[in-house]
Parts: structure tokens; sequence; C-alpha cells
């Protein structure tokens, strides 16, 4: 798989729990500028571009209702949608020196973003968690750990519960007080770092060093699913890539190299192969049910995304929608309701 991080850090990407429902029709190909009113039609659903300011490197975003969302850049900038999508508005200017990565809301008042380190070209970047308690109108820095340094990777922060969040990366931080303070739960290391999410408040699954390894204990202690490695080696590749996980049970992993897939429903116990992904350029992957999932790939060259849907949980993918933009991050909030940062645009599901 394809990202501008480097391969260490696919997982982090790609991996996305939630339902939805993605597009299920012919190829197309939209010319629309990002902003733009105007949709690409695809059949029986549409990915439309989203009214929002000029902005730059979108990484991530969420939704907390069907109606309120928040966007956010790599480089600190953050916009906030309480429509559904159909507009933006940016509440957070860019920052000097940022690198974020991942932002998580768990009502429409407290929200986290988090980013920095642990890449070569980001040595000066010392990793850093913001926080809000205003909706996104104003943000304050928390400290996750005093020994962190610029080679501690920061990659993902979730929320489990209402008052406890998980900040994932070279090492494991939990709060419990809502983001306020944190305390390392796996101090891990910085050459190998822990790539994936929790699926519960205690379960969790991550690629580490090209194996995969699993929690039962919120990230205390870990263990490596030798299994795992073996199915891959089996099935023609020399490591794991990526994982994304449906639930605690269901979940697929991905290869270093040839991106073959492996599917497990009783949590690691067995694995089956499913096919490869559509092509080497793929950005994002979820799933929303054991057999449904989406993928989006980016040509650089062309400087469009095509998605891809699949119903026989991984096994074949048909493209479905190529518009000109590079989808990056999907969130679902439902089964109907779906939205992608896209680098420079926002799309909506409609």
């Amino acid at each position: 798989m394809q990202c501008e991080y480097p391969r260490f850090a696919r997982s982090v990407i790609v991996v996305v729990l939630g339902a939805g429902s993605f597009l299920s029709v012919t190829p197309t190909s939209s010319t629309n500028a990002p902003g733009s009113s105007e949709h690409s039609q695809s059949g029986s659903g549409t990915w439309s571009y989203c009214k929002c300011p000029e902005v730059s490197g979108l990484i991530d975003i969420c939704f907390v209702t069907s109606k309120v969302g928040w966007a956010l850049a790599s480089t600190g900038q953050v916009l906030v949608s309480r429509d559904g999508g159909k507009t933006w508005t940016v509440i957070r200017t860019a920052g000097k020196g940022e690198d974020f990565r991942s932002i998580a809301f768990i009502n429409e008042r407290i929200g986290l973003a988090v980013g920095g380190g642990g890449y070569a070209s980001d040595r000066d970047i010392l990793p850093k968690c913001i926080r809000t308690d205003d909706g996104g109108q104003s943000w304050k820095e928390v400290l996750i750990d005093p020994n962190i340094t610029t080679a501690d990777g920061i990659f993902k922060v979730q929320w489990i519960t209402d008052a406890k969040a998980f900040i994932i990366g070279s090492c494991i931080y939990r709060s419990d007080n809502t983001g306020l303070e944190w305390k390392v739960i796996n101090k891990g290391a910085p050459a190998s770092p822990f790539l994936g999410r929790l699926v519960s408040g205690e379960r969790g699954w991550f690629v580490r060093s090209h194996k995969l390894v699993t929690t039962n204990d919120g990230g205390a202690s870990i263990e490596k699913d030798d299994g795992a490695l073996r199915a891959m080696i089996r099935a023609g590749d020399s490591g794991i890539g990526s994982v994304v996980a449906w639930s605690d049970k269901c979940l697929w992993i991905y290869g270093l190299s040839n991106e073959q897939a492996l599917q497990t429903t009783d949590s690691g116990e067995n694995w089956r192969a499913q096919g490869t992904l559509p092509t080497k350029n793929i950005q994002d992957v979820i799933f929303v049910s054991e057999l449904v999932g989406w993928c989006a790939s980016y040509d650089a060259n062309k400087r469009e995304s095509t998605f891809y849907r699949t119903d026989d949980g991984g096994n074949t993918w048909k493209s479905s929608q190529t518009l000109a933009t590079r989808a990056r991050r999907f969130f679902f909030l439902n089964s109907t309701q779906g939205w992608a940062a896209a680098g420079d645009a926002i799309l909506r599901l409609e």
C-alpha cells in the first residue's frame, strides 16, 4: 500500500472501525474542482465536494452526530461543520512546525488532536496532543509524557468511553479524565511503533515490525500472533504490512509487498486468503461488515482517486467512482453517512 508516510505507518492510516455503505456503481470520472457544488453522479450513490475554505494537507476527519464534525490538516488547521459536512469553517489556523495526524471527538465539546515525531524528516518536531472543551474554538496543549522525544512518533488518538482515551504510536498512552492527563501504558520503542488501534477498552490489534500483535489488557502487555505471520508467509509474502479490524473477532491483515489479504472471524485462530487489493496505490481501507468494505487509490500522475467496493470480504474489488482529488481518510458515522478527508478537499457521501 502506498501513502505519503513511510511504509511502517500504513496501518495507522488505514485502520478504521465503523459501519457504513460506499457506492455500488460503475466507474465514472469527475473533473470538478474542490469546493465546487457540483458532483460526480455514480448510480446509487454520489461523493460530492463539500464547500470549504482553501486548505491543504487534510489528513483526518470525524463526526459525533449527523450534523457536527471536524476535519484536521497536517499543518494543525482544524475545520468544523455543523450541517452534515455541506459547509466547513476554519476554527484553528496552521501552526509553525506542526505535523498532526489524527483527530477524535467524544461529544460536541471535547476533542483531541495528536501528531509529530517518528519520521526521519520530522525529527525536529516534538510529538504533541492538543485538547478542546468548547467544540474546537480554542485549543490547549496537554502534556503526554515529560520524557517524550522527537524520535517517538504519535499516529492515532481514539476514545473508548466518555472519559477514557488512548494515544498510539511508538508508545501506548492512556487518559482516564478526557485527555487532561496521560500515562504510559506500554513504553514500546521508536524503531518498532504500534500501528493499529484498540477495538474495545482492552482488546486491540497492531502491526509491529511487520508482525501482528494483540493485547487483551489495553496495551499493558502484548502478545505476538505467530499464526498470522506463518499464514502470510504461506500466502507468499515476507511480512504483514497493515491490519484492518471490524470487531475483536473479525479482521484482515495485508501483506508487506504483494497486498495479499487474509481474514479471520475467530480472533486469529484461523486465517483464510481473501484475494489482493485492486492496486498498489491504496490510500485508505475500511470494512463496514464482514463482507462489505471500501478502499481508495491515488494516481499521482492524473491526480485523482478511484474508489473500490468489495461485497465478499475483500476477495474481489470493483471500481465505483473516480474523483479529481486525493482521498486520504474515511469516516462513517452509520450505514449511510460517510465523509473523506482528501488533501485539499472534503468529500461527502450523498
